[in-house]
């Protein structure tokens, strides 16, 4: 279920119930996200969709490009979240 305009694929972004980690896959589905050895309750919610760039990746993956270098060479990569991504998460309306 690999995206099929593979020149610009579709990168789907998913959060682990522990909330520690991003898993990045080329599956919607995200079957292909390995189950973490650190924590045994790691369930994948899918989040958002993002195409496959260093720019769109950069707000969830501590380097982006890694994260491009994985999904292009194994199909996923998982990223520990960063304190810039845990703000982006959280949203405060202002009053």
């Amino acid at each position: 279920m690999l995206e099929k305009n593979m020149s610009n694929p579709t990168v789907y972004v998913f959060t682990c119930s522990n909330p520690e980690f991003n898993g990045f896959s080329l599956k919607e589905d995200g079957t292909n996200l390995p189950t973490l050895a650190s924590t045994s309750d790691c369930r994948w919610t899918l989040v958002r969709e993002v195409p496959m760039s260093r720019i769109h990746l950069q707000p969830f993956a501590r380097d982006a490009q890694v994260a491009v270098v994985n999904l292009k060479s194994r199909g996923y990569h998982i990223a520990r979240n960063t304190a810039v991504v845990l703000n982006l998460l959280r949203f405060r309306p202002s009053t």
